[in-house]
């Protein structure tokens, strides 16, 4: 299996290094980047694979190979970008949380500008026309048809123990993505509204603080002793 992987990116990329699917990791975020930026570069090779894995393979293989294909489609090509350019921007900072020689006000400044940068692109529409302009170029030269989602699908409805109550939580429904103003009302803006929160919740003024107030207990710090 993954001697065709292989043979199929060195026939579609024949000048460029062979790209690996990385595992996924828990705890290290830069496999998930890894991960989802070799899937988006080499998307058409992945989709020759998979289709070559359904004809010339048996058994499971095929079952697991049709079953992603059916995945692959518009939304998901989306998605892939969406989390691509977030993840890779959330990584520059996680890298530096992380490093051996840490310096806690750098790191406090990275992350204050992490969530001014995701502010940013939470008040305008231009990154998420962005990515649907980067996903319909994709798409095409991928061969995926360009439609948000499945006009025959059956559309869902709310179960009728619920039918006079006042639902104010998730019953595990979700709205499907039927237009670029669901995909990023529903979408994109949900998941900057998340990844902001989250970070605003971790990294406090109180924590922020304290941790700008470590680096200058810290002998090897320019600020050693410094004001704070």
């Amino acid at each position: 299996m993954h001697q065709m992987w292989v043979d199929a990116q060195k026939q579609m990329y024949p000048a460029e290094p062979v790209r690996q699917l990385q595992r996924l990791s828990d705890t290290r975020w830069c496999c998930r980047v890894v991960a989802c930026v070799n899937i988006r570069d080499r998307l058409d090779a992945l989709l020759s694979f998979l289709y070559t894995v359904t004809e010339d393979c048996t058994g499971d293989r095929v079952i697991e190979a049709k079953g992603l294909l059916a995945l692959i489609d518009f939304k998901f090509v989306l998605l892939l970008h969406m989390f691509c350019d977030l993840l890779s921007k959330i990584r520059l900072v996680s890298v530096q949380l992380q490093a051996v020689s840490l310096d806690t006000a750098k790191a406090v400044e990275l992350v204050q500008n992490l969530i001014e940068c995701l502010t940013t692109l939470r008040s305008s529409d231009d990154f998420a026309d962005q990515l649907i302009a980067l996903a319909e170029t994709k798409s095409r030269d991928c061969e995926i048809e360009i439609k948000y989602c499945d006009t025959l699908r059956r559309p869902r409805k709310l179960s009728k123990k619920l039918s006079d109550s006042i639902v104010l939580n998730t019953v595990g429904q979700c709205s499907d993505i039927d237009s670029a103003a669901a995909f990023r009302q529903s979408v994109v803006f949900a998941v900057l509204d998340c990844i902001i929160a989250e970070l605003r919740d971790r990294f406090s003024d109180h924590a922020s603080a304290i941790m700008v107030g470590i680096q200058a207990l810290t002998p090897n710090s320019s600020c050693f002793f410094g004001c704070v």
